[in-house]
């Protein structure tokens, strides 16, 4: 029985049984997990600066691609640690191990909102990093399309994420998002907080220039 194969995909239909089952398999699957996590993050980023302005379209994805691991994991285990500890407020009883595997194997979707991204690339090729994708009058249909399958597997990753961490926190999918909510806060300070640093407080440009050198 531990070594039967269990199918990921499953997260999606039926996250509170699958996470029962699928908590001993989490370390050897948060590799994956971490790849798609950190690839969608650093092309966000990648978006957010702008990069595809300044820096082809082999050298935005060769960034990416190296350091997607090292950074989905950060991601991973920050998030994962800020559930745990916001969960002891609402008496929640799991494990960090027990968060973080409910954590990992919720981010499934971002390999979809991943597929999403390398469409957009496929569309706009390194002005998919640039204003440009939204910024065409009129938006082409296929970008609506993409974009709003990325916004439909974002919206599902939330949901499932609920169930996980309800399931293994005992507590019910609505306390839960609160335990998720505050969480998304602290993280989206500490992200503005990094983005405001390198805007404000450092030379982005001479960075970019050696980090694509």
């Amino acid at each position: 029985m531990e070594n039967k194969r269990i199918n990921p995909f499953r997260i999606l239909t039926n996250p509170r049984e699958f996470i029962r089952q699928g908590l001993e398999k989490t370390r050897k699957a948060s590799v994956f997990f971490a790849f798609f996590l950190g690839m969608t993050y650093l092309f966000g980023k990648s978006y957010t600066f702008g990069l595809g302005n300044s820096y082809s379209l082999s050298h935005i994805l060769v960034f990416c691609f190296v350091l997607s691991i090292p950074i989905g994991y950060f991601l991973l285990y920050v998030t994962s640690f800020f559930l745990y500890w916001v969960g002891k407020i609402f008496q929640g009883a799991a494990t960090f191990e027990e968060i973080f595997a409910a954590f990992v194997w919720t981010r499934l979707p971002e390999f979809f909102i991943f597929l999403g991204w390398l469409g957009l690339i496929g569309v706009f090729g390194g002005y998919a990093f640039t204003s440009a994708i939204i910024m065409v009058t009129p938006i082409p249909l296929i970008v609506i399309g993409l974009i709003g399958f990325q916004i439909v597997f974002a919206i599902w990753e939330a949901i499932i994420l609920f169930q996980t961490l309800g399931e293994v926190q005992k507590i019910s999918a609505w306390v839960a998002v609160w335990n998720v909510l505050f969480t998304w806060i602290i993280m989206f300070i500490l992200d503005f907080s990094f983005n405001w640093f390198l805007i404000k407080s450092f030379d982005w440009a001479p960075l970019a220039n050696l980090l694509f050198s």
